[in-house]
């Protein structure tokens, strides 16, 4: 099997438009997504032998893992940063001819599932299948709109009675004593 080119000279060749205005610079790196994408299926980028190398050498092996979030949570930023610190280490370890695996997959069992279950349940008991909500009946949201207004009205009387806002100094007054009101 004759040697590929390395990477590097093939991303060498690749050009990204220089066009001032239209979709001719999306369109350039989208193309060359493609291209970078076909590459790496072509080199097996990707894709490790698990014992030996091309030499029949048997190859070091690098692991790494991650705290799998739950999959009944929301992803948040935190997610995104301890993952990218495993997925450039994995690559690194790759490049340095390491056999590397990062398996990454969703926390899905335990706790949090069972309170999502039990969730869905009563739901299915309170509403029905297919749902139906009580907001969907006019005469119980009126009642619940009365029931906010009225709790509205009883907030604000009790406010108007006092006279005065319930705030206390300001920052400026409490620290110094003075200040414009």
């Amino acid at each position: 099997m004759a040697p590929a080119a390395p990477p590097a000279a093939e991303m060498a060749n690749l050009s990204v438009s220089t066009a001032p205005k239209g979709t001719a610079k999306r369109d350039a790196l989208c193309a060359s997504e493609v291209e970078v994408q076909a590459m790496w299926e072509r080199e097996k980028a990707f894709e490790s032998n698990p014992c030996y190398d091309e030499d029949g050498n048997k190859k070091e092996k690098f692991i790494v893992t991650f705290p799998y979030p739950y999959s009944n949570g929301h992803l948040h930023l935190g997610h995104a940063f301890s993952l990218t610190k495993a997925v450039f280490r994995a690559q690194f370890e790759r490049n340095r001819g390491k056999n590397s695996l990062f398996p990454f997959a969703f926390h899905c069992t335990g706790m949090p599932i069972q309170a999502a279950a039990n969730k869905l349940k009563s739901e299915i008991e309170l509403y029905g299948v297919p749902p139906k909500f009580p907001e969907e009946d006019p005469e119980v949201r009126a009642q619940m709109e009365a029931e906010l207004a009225a709790a509205a009205k009883a907030k604000a009387d009790k406010q108007a009675a006092g006279g005065k806002a319930k705030g206390g100094k300001t920052k400026l007054i409490q620290k110094t004593g003075t200040g414009i009101v």
